[in-house]
């Protein structure tokens, strides 16, 4: 499970640019505080900017487009949507182990206002008011989704197939979409599925500070990815 955890979380932020929450039910708010461990691939949230009595202030939200992702030259994708089908059905067969689908439905986003938080926890950090423990990392940004649908391959020989409970006309339908009664029909060799969750924060940014060199006092945050180059802009 480590494995493919792993897998998970450096394909998505290594193509996307986003961390994946897991586990996919787990809770997250943003303002959380805490470690990110590069090795493991995990977060160990500490506190919260709240606790930290840090203001903080959204930057707004937006719609994402539901637009699948398969990693790249390692799935196959078959609809069979057409004539009087009341059955459509999506077929994945995978030629890479940990290779992965993915797809949100009504996907949406809102982040923290990145330079008013910059601007409060420096203010605090210089008038003596909070020490900031230069290794932390905030959740800055999280993507909410009415429905989400995960699959990942156990093997080089991995298949499933979902099934749609009402007709749909056109040639693809959103795996991740509740209301077509998403269903898994088989699979085989899969190493973790996950068919339509509703109401799950499925992906997230973070951001950190950076320092200059020999320097304990932080400069500025950052977009953090875990990996060289670590940051990239805000």
């Amino acid at each position: 499970m480590a494995a493919y955890r792993k897998r998970l979380v450096t394909e998505i932020r290594d193509t996307l640019g986003w961390f994946p929450n897991w586990p996919l039910h787990q809770h997250l708010s943003l303002g959380l505080v805490g470690y990110y461990h590069g090795w493991r691939k995990t977060f160990e949230w500490r506190t919260s900017l709240t606790s930290l009595g840090i203001n903080h202030t959204l930057a707004g939200g937006q719609g994402l487009l539901d637009d699948i992702y398969a990693t790249e030259n390692a799935v196959q994708a078959r609809f069979h949507t057409t004539g009087d089908d009341t059955n459509p059905m999506a077929c994945f067969s995978f030629n890479r182990r940990h290779s992965l689908v993915a797809q949100c439905h009504q996907s949406t986003h809102v982040s923290l206002d990145i330079f008013s938080l910059q601007r409060e926890i420096l203010s605090a950090i210089n008038s003596g008011t909070l020490t900031w423990d230069k290794e932390w990392v905030i959740l800055t940004e999280i993507f909410n989704a009415k429905g989400f649908s995960a699959l990942i391959a156990g093997s080089r020989k991995s298949s499933a197939s979902l099934s749609a409970s009402t007709r749909v006309s056109a040639s693809a339908f959103n795996i991740a979409d509740p209301q077509l009664g998403i269903r898994l029909m088989s699979s085989e060799f899969m190493a973790y599925q996950a068919v339509a969750r509703q109401d799950v924060t499925p992906y997230f940014y973070i951001h950190k500070f950076t320092y200059g060199v020999r320097s304990r006092v932080p400069r500025e945050l950052r977009r953090y990815r875990g990996m060289a180059p670590r940051f990239n802009a805000a």
